[in-house]
């Protein structure tokens, strides 16, 4: 305490001695001039000198130059107005992650064991009352549908009950190929809240994974992809200003983001192993859609784009490769075999002049094209031999014809017989690529039970009764699933069938159940 006073008055002492001294030499160099009186003047002539200084000093201490400098901060602070309109590209909202509205489905004895023989999977949606004339007499629909799963092998009343959904769903399930977990979406307005649904029928846990109001992500319909072993599923999702693509695990972990780069990935594709992802990206031309990023996209006048080109990601390490930035692709990419990836080129649908297929060898990056005939430039409903090697299309034109081609391209051979409407052909090939079903879609299917070997002769070909759409072999390739009408059904309603590998011994599936139905494929057995 005594030091920190003492200190203080020290110093003060000392700046007394020191000011002391200044005076002392100021009077001393104070009195020296005034001794002469002569130079008197002098003194009175150098005030006048510093006066005219000190005036032309206030020029240079003018505020005005540093009041214009200041100003000139001004713009530079407009730079920041340059940044606003970086909404140009309206951020979409991000999904987040939720994994809530838990609740236990107690599934089928059947799956809890796993389907060693494959299943068919279809929806039956509106189901009446059988009561009365039922399917006879009008009545208003149930709003549900019923997911089933029947062994072919067994009676249709064996079928198992997997889950019921509101009505607005029916577009909007995939089932995985294992047959044993399934994703679907509800739409706003229903009982139970919107989003996007993982059940896992082993462990019996239902939750709502994203709380979404519509799988539309940037313009694009989101389809969730299982990978072959049902494990994980893939879908794309908007970041905020363009797209990437999540990885979900069934075990509820948090997704992950492989593609994570601010341009728009979309088309997820698994490979026949599981490893690997294929995908389209608009990276090459734009490496991001992200406001104030390197060489971003986002401009007003710029609009999102409609494709990309071809990628390939590794799942496990999440490495992206470029299989080729000369093809622009809009459609998503097939997997023929595990090194090698097909695509497709122009738009028919939208006026492009023609539609051709590209496929290339991953290994040795070599790139083949499948291109159309002048007199029938689209090529269409492509659909590759489980080994590889064949491949079938609709080459459509002025006329319409059904192509067999080989890997290289080169046809086979082709068949006028059949008149399907354009885009309107499906084709589903045997598990030991020797033969192949053919059918219509979409309700448009004028003919019946068609299957034909590789030089498109036929094996089966029966009346228009049931029709064939949309035919599927099973895994083992022992049966064909199709939806089909008969003309001895109630109002000419549709029904899903099952026949053998050669198409013969037809039966009907659905014809003890109301309502429409959807067929989703097969599951299980893989």
């Amino acid at each position: 305490m005594c030091h920190s006073m003492i200190k203080p008055y020290s110093l003060t002492g000392r700046m007394l001695v020191l000011l002391l001294g200044l005076l002392m030499s100021a009077c001393s160099a104070f009195i020296a001039p005034t001794t002469t009186p002569t130079p008197t003047a002098t003194p009175s002539a150098t005030a006048t000198v510093t006066l005219t200084a000190t005036a032309t000093y206030t020029p240079s201490v003018t505020p005005s130059p540093t009041a214009t400098a200041t100003i000139t901060l001004t713009p530079t602070h407009t730079a920041t107005a340059t940044l606003t309109p970086l909404p140009t590209t309206t951020p979409y909202p991000v999904a987040n992650y939720t994994m809530d509205n838990w609740e236990f489905v107690a599934a089928p004895p059947e799956i809890m064991g796993g389907l060693t023989v494959p299943y068919l999977a279809y929806l039956n949606l509106n189901d009446r009352d059988d009561v009365g004339a039922a399917a006879l007499t009008p009545q208003p629909g149930t709003g549900v549908q019923t997911l089933y799963y029947l062994d072919p092998a067994l009676d249709r009343t064996s079928r198992l009950e997997i889950l019921t959904l509101p009505e607005s769903s029916a577009n909007h399930l995939y089932v995985s190929p294992t047959g044993d977990a399934l994703v679907y979406f509800i739409e706003p307005g229903e009982s139970e809240p919107m989003g996007l649904y993982l059940l896992d029928l082993i462990t019996g846990v239902r939750a709502r994974i994203l709380e979404l109001d519509s799988l539309v992500q940037r313009g694009i319909f989101s389809v969730p992809t299982w990978s072959p072993d049902g494990r994980r599923f893939a879908l794309t999702l908007g970041n905020g200003y363009a797209t990437d693509i999540f990885l979900f695990d069934r075990d509820g972990s948090p997704p992950q983001n492989i593609t994570s780069d601010g341009s728009f990935n979309r088309f997820p594709q698994f490979s026949p192993d599981g490893t690997r992802l294929a995908f389209v990206s608009d990276r090459a031309i734009c490496p991001s859609w992200f406001p104030n990023q390197p060489n971003t996209c986002d401009r007003t006048d710029t609009l999102p784009p409609d494709g990309g080109h071809l990628y390939v990601v590794n799942v496990d390490e999440a490495t992206v490769e470029a299989v080729t930035t000369t093809y622009w692709l809009t459609e998503p990419p097939t997997w023929i075999t595990n090194d090698r990836l097909s695509f497709s080129q122009g738009q028919p649908a939208f006026g492009d002049p023609n539609r051709s297929l590209v496929w290339v060898d991953l290994v040795t990056g070599q790139i083949t094209e499948v291109n159309s005939s002048a007199e029938q430039p689209y090529l269409l409903n492509e659909r590759w031999s489980p080994d590889g090697e064949l491949l079938v299309y609709q080459a459509a034109g002025n006329t319409t014809s059904i192509v067999i081609a080989d890997a290289s391209g080169t046809v086979l051979n082709t068949t006028n017989e059949f008149n399907y409407p354009r885009f309107g052909s499906t084709f589903s090939w045997a598990l030991n690529s020797n033969r192949l079903a053919m059918g219509g879609t979409n309700g448009q299917c004028p003919y019946g039970v068609t299957v034909v070997d590789t030089t498109l002769q036929f094996i089966t070909r029966s009346n228009p009764a049931p029709s064939m759409c949309n035919p599927l072999y099973a895994p083992n390739g022992l049966s064909i699933a199709f939806t089909g009408i008969s003309l001895n059904q109630f109002d000419g309603r549709s029904d899903i069938y099952i026949a053998g590998e050669n198409g013969t011994g037809a039966r009907n599936l659905t014809g003890d159940l109301r309502g429409q139905f959807t067929l989703l494929g097969w599951v299980g057995g893989q």
